[in-house]
């Protein structure tokens, strides 16, 4: 439902897989300095509008990388949804027999994306 709000806002998702791929960095956690964010998206008749950043993102998996975003719903601004600090939910294209539990190595620009003990 969201894909089309996000494109009148100049990001186009089409060539994602239509949901995230969710990495735990556990014990680590992450912050943002996003240099993409999208302000007052007004997605669902249901929701308040939102904000949403991201950040680009390449994805290693068996000697195969994918690159893609990090989707982050600011949580100012969805106030119901809880995410780990230690979980990064990606969007990817898809990605042929990726599983629950595989290990992949993942590099974003620093200053977007800073990882914390």
């Amino acid at each position: 439902m969201q894909l089309p709000h996000f494109l009148a806002f100049g990001v186009d998702l089409s060539s994602f897989y239509a949901g995230t791929l969710n990495v735990s960095i556990e014990p680590y956690r992450f912050e943002l300095n996003p240099s993409v964010t999208l302000t007052q998206v007004k997605w669902s008749p249901e929701h308040a509008a939102e904000s949403f950043s991201f950040v680009p993102i390449e994805l290693t998996w068996q000697q195969k990388s994918f690159q893609g975003l990090i989707y982050y719903p600011r949580p100012e601004t969805k106030i119901n949804h809880f995410q780990s600090p230690s979980v990064l939910e990606l969007l990817l294209p898809p990605i042929e027999g990726i599983a629950y539990g595989n290990q992949v190595s993942l590099s974003a620009p620093a200053e977007e994306l800073i990882i914390k003990r």
